[in-house]
């Protein structure tokens, strides 16, 4: 604990190693697939068939353009019963993770994608991806898979309770991840090896974000904080709306 009596955001060594396993279990397919062409290809033109299925199609565009959103409503939800709950409130300090995680693997992602400069699967495919989302950028790291693991990782990480409640929101916020992370190769918008260097961006961020948290966290004390969480609501809010629109 800090001097501030705040409690910095700090991860076991287990699960420390267990971030350091995954973005580099990610990073490392994502960069297999790529040279392996015909694999990501055959990923990618695998799913036409459900991007003809006007159920499954809309379902996944809803998954693309709402997903992070509702990611962060879990966030606001929870936020306004620790209002009412003294007990949950020991995650405040999440909600500032959770922006500043945004803010640096969103713009890192993005930056990355300028530099690799893949070119979008229906830029090389054309008509024979039956694309449901296209967009003028790059494609790798995909922006939607960096965006929503980075938005569910804190609350996944920092969140100890164990009871069902927390189970459940955890479960939402994986499942809430993934169905973006899904959605964008099963709309056409992105190749599998995107998705995944996406999410391993999201991981490898992970630690610099926590590390600007805590330097944060370090200047406040429990007052500060219970008064800085409303502004945090009030971003979360903003966020919110801006991932729906993005």
């Amino acid at each position: 604990m800090n001097e501030s009596g705040v409690k910095p955001l700090a991860l076991s060594n287990r699960a420390a190693w267990g971030v350091a396993a995954a973005a580099t279990l990610l990073w490392s397919v994502a960069i297999l697939l790529w040279m392996q062409v015909g694999l990501d290809r055959w990923v990618l033109i695998g799913h036409t068939g459900l991007r003809t299925n006007g159920l499954v199609a809309g379902i996944g565009q809803l998954a693309s353009r709402y997903g992070m959103s509702m990611i962060v409503l879990v966030y606001l939800i929870y936020l306004f019963f620790a209002n009412k709950s003294a007990r949950l409130r020991g995650a405040y300090p999440v909600y500032l993770l959770v922006l500043l995680l945004f803010g640096v693997a969103g713009p890192a992602g993005d930056i990355l994608k300028e530099i690799v400069n893949r070119p979008r699967p229906f830029v090389e495919y054309g008509l024979e991806t039956f694309a449901l989302h296209v967009s003028g950028s790059p494609s790798f790291p995909s922006g939607h898979a960096t965006k929503s693991v980075a938005l569910a990782l804190p609350f996944l990480l920092f969140v100890t309770a164990e009871d069902r409640w927390h189970k459940a929101a955890k479960v939402l916020l994986v499942i809430l991840a993934l169905g973006v992370c899904y959605s964008r190769v099963m709309l056409g918008a992105h190749y599998l090896s995107d998705v995944l260097a996406g999410a391993g961006m999201a991981l490898i961020c992970a630690p610099l974000a926590t590390l600007l948290a805590n330097k944060l966290l370090a200047r406040m004390d429990d007052r500060i904080v219970a008064r800085r969480v409303t502004v945090w609501a009030v971003a979360l809010v903003g966020l919110m709306v801006f991932t729906a629109v993005i």
